[in-house]
C-alpha cells in the first residue's frame, strides 16, 4: 500500500510512486515513515508540497545505470519543487530539521533523503546537481 499522510497522497502526488510504465514495475512507494517527516516538514513550512520524485523501481529511466540501488530505489527520499531560492533554502533547513542525511538541490527540486548514517562517519551529506 503506497505511503500517505494527511496532506500527501497517490491521487493528489502520484510521483510517491514509481511511475516508469514499464512492464516489470513493481509501484513501489516512498516508505511511510519518510513521507511522515515530509508531513512535518510541510506543517512547519505551513505551505503546500509538489513532490517532484519518490519511489522508484529498478526499471525506471533515471534508475537503469546504478550498479546497486539508492535513495529513489530504497524508496527513503522525495524529491521537492521549489520555485525561488528562498523556497530552496526553506526546504533544505527543513529537511535537515526533520533529519534527513542526504540534501541536495537540482534545477527547481531539492532531494531530501533520510540515509542510516555510518556509526564511523556521521556526516550529512550534500551536493548539487
Amino acid at each position: 500500500m503506497p505511503a500517505e499522510t494527511k496532506n500527501f497522497n497517490v491521487k493528489t502526488d502520484p510521483k510517491l510512486i514509481c511511475t516508469c510504465g514499464h512492464p516489470k514495475c513493481d509501484k513501489r512507494s516512498v516508505k511511510q515513515w519518510v513521507l511522515c517527516q515530509v508531513q512535518l516538514m510541510r506543517n512547519d513550512a505551513n505551505r503546500p508540497f509538489t513532490i517532484t520524485s519518490a519511489g522508484r523501481c529498478p526499471y525506471h529511466p533515471d534508475e537503469l545505470h546504478r550498479i546497486k540501488p539508492a535513495d529513489h530505489q530504497n524508496c527513503i527520499v522525495v524529491d521537492i519543487e521549489y520555485e525561488t531560492i528562498e523556497e530552496r533554502n526553506e526546504i533544505m533547513v527543513l529537511a535537515g530539521r526533520y533529519g534527513a542525511t542526504a540534501v541536495a538541490y537540482g534545477n527547481g527540486f531539492v532531494h531530501c533523503a533520510w540515509r542510516v548514517l555510518d556509526l564511523d562517519d556521521m556526516r550529512v551529506r550534500t551536493w548539487t546537481y
